[in-house]
């Protein structure tokens, strides 16, 4: 689905943490990129469609080099979590954040990526899959918590 901005230009959906496609979204592109490794014929539209949701959460800081993130705070925390279980550099700041999802998006469009980073992106797509059901499973049992309390 496709949104809008103020001036009717069409605009990326971004990554959302609450987005309850996220999980099956992130598992398609973890399978499209095994089938990348095995050398298997094959469609790339969900790696395609999260590295634009990943670009989305991410803008260019005018007149630099530098990325700044507009991912919420539950984002963050997905994203994070992802990053840091697939061994990709440890992210610090916000700085790092942004510039590390700059840097997978553009790895998960890069048609001549080598086998270790196909596994590396593999191993991210599996681990945001993970943490975005646990981070849902999570929000949920709060929710439901707060329905038994009278």
């Amino acid at each position: 689905m496709t949104t809008t901005d103020c001036k009717n230009r069409p605009v990326a959906p971004k990554l959302d943490a609450f987005d309850p496609e996220l999980p099956f979204l992130a598992s398609k592109a973890a399978v499209e990129l095994d089938n990348l490794i095995l050398g298997k014929p094959g469609d790339s539209h969900a790696v395609m469609t999260l590295a634009q949701h990943l670009q989305s959460c991410v803008e260019r800081v005018p007149g630099t080099e530098e990325y700044r993130s507009l991912m919420d705070p539950a984002t963050i925390i997905v994203f994070t979590g992802a990053v840091a279980a697939s061994g990709i550099p440890k992210v610090q700041t916000f700085v790092d954040l942004a510039r590390v999802a700059w840097q997978i998006a553009n790895d998960l469009q890069s048609s001549d990526a080598s086998c270790d980073t196909l596994r590396r992106l593999r191993t991210f797509c599996v681990n945001l899959a993970k943490i975005a059901v646990a981070q849902e499973r999570s929000r949920l049992e709060m929710h439901s918590r707060h329905e038994t309390w009278s």
